[in-house]
């Protein structure tokens, strides 16, 4: 994340931040979300993860958000938040 305004300074990046640096990218390949973790909440994580892959990470940003794929994973990642929202 970018230190100055608490952005992330790419697609990539928060790819990263999202399944790698959480965890859950291991958690998925390992099957061991499904054990701790719902199958809904798994299987969702699976199709985000599925759909962030069909966008391409080194093109202009601008070609990232407009990019035909983002109207799906707009949505899922924020219903995917917002169990976390209520909390915080």
């Amino acid at each position: 994340m970018d230190g100055k305004d608490n952005q992330m300074s790419s697609f990539t990046e928060a790819i990263c931040y999202v399944f790698d640096d959480s965890g859950v990218a291991r958690a998925l390949e390992s099957g061991c979300l499904q054990s701790d973790v719902s199958t809904v909440l798994c299987s969702k994580l699976e199709e985000l993860r599925r759909l962030i892959h069909e966008v391409p990470e080194n093109v202009n940003p601008n070609e990232i958000i407009e990019h035909p794929k983002m109207e799906k994973i707009r949505p899922l990642a924020a219903e995917l938040l917002d169990p976390f929202s209520a909390e915080f």
